[in-house]
C-alpha cells in the first residue's frame, strides 16, 4: 500500500516538473521571438545606412535595469573598413550639456550653491546684458537658455572649433574675453535684446558659463569635477573630454555626408558639446538618469535632484518667448516630436557628428543613436528612419 503523503508529494513534484517545462518552453518561445526581433532591427538599420550617406552608427535600447540591445553599424573608418561598434568612442555634441545639469545638481547637494542663484554672487566679475543692467542672470536661467546670453557666429564658429593640436585657453580666459567688457570678444551683441528670463535663446556659451560657475565654486576644473563625480563611478573608461582622456584608437573618423573626412577638432566652450564617449558609457550613463541618479549600488546624485533636474521648469500658461518644444528642465529637454508623442533628453549636432539620447515616456524605454557623420538634407531622412526603427522595435519589448 503507497502512504497518501507519498502520492501527494509525487503529485506535487510532477506538477512543479510540469510547470518548470512549461516556463521553459516560454522563455525558448521568447528568445527565439526576441532573436528574430534582433535580426530584423538589424537588416533594417543596415539597409537605411547603406541608402544614405551615413559611415557609421552606434544604437542602444534600455530603461533603468536593462540593456535591451546595443550594437553598431557601418564603419568608424571608411579607408580602412574599421567597423562601428559599441566601444567607438565619439563626440557627443550637445548631449554633453545632460552632464553640465548632473554637474549642477551634485554641485548644489555639494552645497557649492543654489541653482536658482544668481550669476554675479559667484563669478570674479559681473556678468549684466546692457540693455537690461539691473535684471540679475541666474544660473537657472543658463541652465534653461532664458539668460539673454547669445552665441555670436563671429567668436562661436570661428574661436570654439579648435584643431586637436592647437593650445586651448581655460574657460575662466574665455569667459573673460567674452563678457567682460574689457574682454577681446565682448560686444554688445553677445547678449540679446530680450529680459533675462522671458526669452528662449538657446546658447552654448551660456552652457559653458554654468560649468564655469561649478569650476570657480568647487575649486576644480570642470574636466576634474566631471571625472570625480560622474565618469570614475560610473566606471566610464572610455569617456572624456579631450583625446588624452581617452584611447584614440578607439575613436572614430567623422565625416560629412560627402563621405569627406573631417579634420578632429576640439572646443574651447568643450562643455557645450565636446564630450568623447561611446554607446556603451554613454549606456551606463543613462541607466544612472533612468534610475534616479543611481546605478548599480553606487548613488552619483540623489532622486530628489535627478527630478529636479527633469521637471519641466517653465509654465505652460506663460511660455518664454520663441519658444517650440513641449517644456525645459535643466539641460533636460521635453519635446513633442513626429515619431513619438513626447521625448526627455537632449540631441546633438558639431561637424561630423550628429546624436540622440532621449526617454520615452510612453512605452517605457531610453534610445541612444550616436552617428560619425553630418545630419543635414542629404542624410538627415535616414536618421529619422533609424530612429523609428528604433523606436518600434522598442515598443515590442
Amino acid at each position: 500500500m503507497i502512504p497518501i503523503v507519498k502520492i501527494y508529494f509525487d503529485f506535487i513534484s510532477s506538477n512543479k516538473r510540469l510547470i518548470i517545462l512549461i516556463i521553459c518552453i516560454l522563455i525558448t518561445q521568447y528568445s527565439n521571438s526576441q532573436n528574430q526581433r534582433e535580426i530584423e532591427l538589424e537588416r533594417q538599420i543596415n539597409t537605411i545606412i547603406q541608402s544614405y550617406p551615413i559611415a557609421g552608427i552606434g544604437v542602444a535600447v534600455l530603461n533603468a535595469d536593462t540593456i535591451f540591445y546595443m550594437n553598431g553599424f557601418g564603419y568608424s573608418n571608411l579607408e580602412n573598413k574599421r567597423l562601428y561598434t559599441y566601444n567607438t568612442i565619439q563626440n557627443i555634441a550637445s548631449v554633453s550639456k545632460t552632464v553640465i545639469g548632473i554637474s549642477l545638481m551634485k554641485a548644489e547637494e555639494l552645497g557649492l550653491f543654489n541653482i536658482d542663484d544668481r550669476i554675479d554672487k559667484y563669478l570674479p566679475f559681473a556678468i549684466q546684458n546692457p540693455t537690461f543692467k539691473d535684471d540679475e542672470i541666474t544660473i537657472l536661467q543658463l541652465a534653461t537658455h532664458t539668460s539673454s546670453i547669445n552665441d555670436r557666429s563671429a567668436i562661436y564658429d570661428l574661436k570654439c572649433y579648435l584643431d586637436v593640436n592647437e593650445p586651448i585657453i581655460s574657460l575662466k580666459d574665455f569667459v573673460f574675453s567674452y563678457f567682460n567688457p574689457k574682454g577681446k570678444w565682448y560686444s554688445k551683441k553677445n547678449f540679446t535684446k530680450e529680459k533675462p528670463g522671458t526669452a528662449y535663446e538657446y546658447s552654448n556659451i551660456g552652457a559653458t558659463l554654468a560649468a564655469y560657475i561649478i569650476e570657480v565654486k568647487s575649486g576644480m576644473s570642470y574636466r576634474e569635477f566631471t571625472k570625480k563625480y560622474i565618469f570614475d563611478p560610473l566606471n566610464m573608461k572610455n569617456t572624456g573630454w579631450y583625446f588624452s582622456d581617452i584611447d584614440s584608437t578607439l575613436h572614430t573618423t567623422l565625416y560629412n555626408s560627402n563621405f569627406k573626412e573631417r579634420k578632429p577638432y576640439q572646443l574651447i566652450t568643450y562643455p557645450d558639446g565636446g564630450l568623447r564617449t561611446c554607446i556603451q558609457d554613454l549606456s551606463a550613463y543613462f541607466q544612472m538618469i533612468l534610475n534616479k541618479g543611481k546605478f548599480h549600488d553606487i548613488q552619483i546624485v540623489e532622486k530628489e535632484s535627478i527630478e529636479k533636474m527633469i521637471s519641466p521648469r517653465f509654465n505652460k500658461d506663460k511660455l518664454p518667448i520663441n519658444f517650440e518644444m513641449i517644456n525645459q528642465g535643466v539641460f533636460w529637454e521635453i519635446e513633442q516630436s513626429m515619431l513619438t508623442r513626447e521625448m526627455e533628453g537632449h540631441s546633438g549636432g558639431d561637424p561630423g557628428v550628429f546624436t540622440m539620447m532621449f526617454y520615452l515616456p510612453e512605452i517605457n524605454i531610453g534610445i541612444i543613436m550616436l552617428a560619425n557623420t553630418n545630419a543635414d538634407n542629404n542624410n538627415i531622412n535616414g536618421y529619422n528612419e533609424v530612429w523609428k526603427t528604433l523606436v518600434e522595435y522598442a515598443k515590442t519589448l
